[in-house]
C-alpha cells in the first residue's frame, strides 16, 4: 500500500547519508588542502625545504606548499603513476638565504648562492636581507603502501608509517616510521633513522654519515659503510654482506648467515656478540 509518510522519510535518509558524505570529502579536503594528484609514486628531488609526510586513508597524493613562497621555487609534476617535486634553482642577484633545520647539535643549514647550495651549521632560521622567516615546510598527504624516492635531498623529512620501500640517495635528516625495504645511498653528513623495516636491506654510507635503523626481520643486508660514518641495524638479517673501511662503523644485532664480511683500514664491525676490527 502506498505510503507518502514512509517514502518521505526513506527519501530523507537517502538525503542525510548523501550530504554526510559530502561534508566527510569536504572536511577531508580541508584538512589536507592543497592539490591532490591520482599517482602512485612519490619522488622529491634537489629538496633543501622541511617536509612532513603524512599517511592517511585518502586517494591519490595530497601536496600543500602553505601560503608562503615556497609554491614559487617548486616544480611539481606527474608522469604516468609517479609525482615528482623537484626544487628549481633561483637567481638570487647576490643576496643570500640561509635555511637551518634541527635543533641542539643536530643544526643542520643550506646555504644558497645564485641557486647554488651547500650544507653548514645554523641557528635554525631563514636570513635574507636580514629579515627572518618561518622555515618553509612542505606538506604531504600519501595512501598507506606509497613507494617514496628522496634524491639529492638537503633539508629535514619526516616520514610517516607508509609500509612501502624508501630510497634516499643524497644526505639530509630523515625519520621514518614502518616501511618495507630500504635503500640508502647517502653521503657527507646524512642523517637517517627508520623505526622498523620489514624487507631487504642495502646501505651504502660514506662522509660522516649516521644511519640508525632501530628493529626489523629482513631477508637480506647489504652494507658497505665508510669515511666516519656509523650504521646500527637492531634487528634481525637472514643473510648478510658487510663491508666496513676507513674508520666506519658497523653494528648488527643478529644475522643467521654471514655470507662475506670485510673489514678494511680501521673499520669496525659487529654482529651480536661478533666483532672484527682491522687495523691501518
Amino acid at each position: 500500500m502506498f505510503n507518502a509518510y514512509t517514502l518521505s522519510r526513506q527519501g530523507m535518509i537517502f538525503y542525510l547519508a548523501v550530504l554526510s558524505v559530502g561534508l566527510f570529502e569536504a572536511s577531508m579536503l580541508l584538512a589536507y588542502g592543497g592539490e591532490q594528484y591520482k599517482a602512485q609514486k612519490l619522488r622529491l628531488e634537489n629538496l633543501s625545504v622541511r617536509v612532513d609526510v603524512v599517511v592517511s586513508d585518502v586517494p591519490g597524493i595530497t601536496v600543500n606548499t602553505g601560503t608562503g613562497s615556497l609554491a614559487d621555487v617548486l616544480d611539481i609534476k606527474q608522469h604516468e603513476d609517479s609525482l615528482l617535486i623537484r626544487q628549481t634553482a633561483q637567481s638570487s642577484y647576490g643576496d643570500i638565504s640561509v635555511i637551518t633545520t634541527g635543533s641542539g647539535g643536530d643544526n643542520r643549514s643550506i646555504l644558497t648562492i645564485h641557486g647554488r647550495t651547500t650544507v653548514i651549521d645554523g641557528n635554525s632560521v631563514v636570513v635574507t636581507h636580514n629579515n627572518p622567516q618561518q622555515v618553509p615546510v612542505l606538506n604531504i598527504t600519501v595512501p598507506s603502501g606509497t613507494p617514496m624516492e628522496l634524491i639529492d635531498f638537503r633539508g629535514k623529512a619526516t616520514i610517516d608509517d607508509t609500509r612501502a620501500s624508501l630510497y634516499v640517495r643524497g644526505g639530509g635528516k630523515i625519520e621514518a616510521g614502518d616501511i618495507s625495504a630500504a635503500r640508502l645511498d647517502v653521503g657527507r653528513n646524512a642523517k637517517i633513522s627508520i623505526n622498523h623495516v620489514s624487507r631487504a636491506l642495502d646501505i651504502s654510507a660514506s662522509g660522516n654519515s649516521k644511519v640508525d635503523l632501530r628493529s626489523g626481520h629482513v631477508p637480506s643486508l647489504r652494507a658497505d659503510v665508510t669515511g666516519n660514518s656509523k650504521v646500527r641495524f637492531s634487528g634481525h638479517a637472514e643473510r648478510v654482506d658487510l663491508s666496513v673501511s676507513d674508520n666506519g662503523s658497523l653494528f648488527v644485532a643478529s644475522a643467521h648467515r654471514r655470507e662475506s664480511t670485510r673489514v678494511e683500514r680501521n673499520g669496525r664491525l659487529t654482529i651480536g656478540n661478533w666483532q672484527q676490527e682491522r687495523q691501518p
